[in-house]
């Protein structure tokens, strides 16, 4: 089949959740179909992808004319452009399916912004109507959208690691009990503001939480923060108004080989988030064989108590104080759970093909009209 993915990523810079799970998806799935990816930013140049920029509704017409397209998936659903190529496809006949990357969550949808609530009120329904199916992340997913009706299935956030180079470090023994946080400093969808209160009401002087990640600015130095970096200004300026000067620590992003060592390197991985889709970071965790904390809305709770991988906690500053304070007593952190985690990796994700799944997917729901 000839597929065009549409996706608002930016190929030319590493991070992002959705930047790596497109790209790995795609270069799964173009072992079955014959794939272009289409942005919206410049773009580096993929082996097996023909990436093209959106250039206008007239040439994206005669691009699905000139290559036949079978099917077209939008990668995400907050962004207008994707209205209007959706209507040009019913024009031509041409189907459409999304994927939404936690993008029709609850708490994604009721986000409150101006812009925004008119957006899903009166135009993102209609979009999603028209479409054929969405694919989600996770049956969690499916379950907390306010459209699983459209569903046809799920696909899990599964990034590709060489299965023999990960070294499990199964013995801690740091004189503090490290927390880390990789991703994307969002206060909102992420939790942060939670996570804080409960390192505050804990109080603990052996505890350390680490956070890495960007705000608004994926290439951020954490030596020039700039002025309109609202997320990271304020996480900066609440560790100082809650105390945790001496427990808490912002490192700003972290890539490669040091973040494989900072995953080693702790004892647990902490996300607190609101909301999500399926939360890349998790399945990191497990592939390191780091235990994790999490909230019951990330998505991933099933599979940490599956595994007895780590804690899963509700989303309050209670329950996360809780988990953390139970984890910290915990001698089998440092035991059996580091050996749950490796293996909740093994049996989930290890061989788990992307690619195949939306091959799959979409063919079969082709079929179908």
């Amino acid at each position: 089949m000839n597929i065009l993915h549409v996706s608002d990523i930016d190929t030319t810079v590493k991070g992002g959740g959705i930047n790596t799970i497109v790209m790995r998806l795609l270069s799964q799935q173009s072992k079955y179909d014959n794939l272009s990816l289409m942005v919206f930013k410049d773009f580096k140049e993929h082996e097996n992808i023909n990436i093209i920029r959106f250039s206008g509704l007239k040439d994206f017409s005669k691009f699905v004319k000139k290559e036949r397209v079978d099917a077209v998936v939008f990668h995400s659903v907050y962004k207008i452009e994707y209205v209007f190529l959706a209507m040009l496809l019913k024009i031509n006949n041409v189907k459409y399916f999304i994927h939404s990357h936690g993008a029709l969550q609850k708490e994604a949808i009721n986000k409150k912004g101006f812009g925004k609530r008119v957006f899903t009120r009166l135009i993102l329904p209609s979009f999603i109507k028209q479409s054929t199916g969405v694919f989600f992340c996770s049956p969690n997913e499916i379950k907390n959208s306010l459209y699983s009706d459209k569903s046809i299935g799920y696909i899990f956030n599964a990034p590709g690691f060489n299965k023999n180079k990960v070294k499990v470090n199964k013995n801690k023994s740091n004189d503090k009990f490290k927390l880390t946080y990789i991703g994307k400093i969002d206060f909102y969808y992420k939790g942060i503001d939670e996570l804080l209160k409960a390192v505050a009401l804990l109080k603990n002087d052996k505890l350390e939480l680490n956070l890495y990640g960007y705000g608004k600015y994926k290439d951020l130095d954490v030596n020039y923060i700039k002025d309109d970096d609202s997320d990271i200004i304020r996480l900066l300026r609440t560790i100082e108004k809650l105390h945790l000067g001496n427990n808490v620590f912002f490192h700003g992003p972290v890539h490669g080989g040091r973040k494989e060592a900072v995953f080693l390197d702790s004892d647990v991985f902490v996300l607190t988030s609101r909301s999500e889709g399926m939360p890349l970071s998790i399945v990191e965790s497990f592939y390191y064989g780091v235990p994790v904390l999490v909230t019951d809305r990330t998505n991933m709770g099933c599979l940490v108590k599956k595994y007895s991988a780590g804690k899963v906690v509700s989303f309050s500053v209670e329950s996360i104080c809780d988990g953390i304070k139970e984890l910290m007593d915990s001698s089998r952190v440092n035991l059996d759970m580091r050996n749950n985690s490796r293996a909740a990796f093994i049996n989930e994700f290890e061989t788990y093909d992307m690619g195949e799944k939306m091959h799959i997917g979409i063919k079969k729901n082709l079929s179908k009209i």
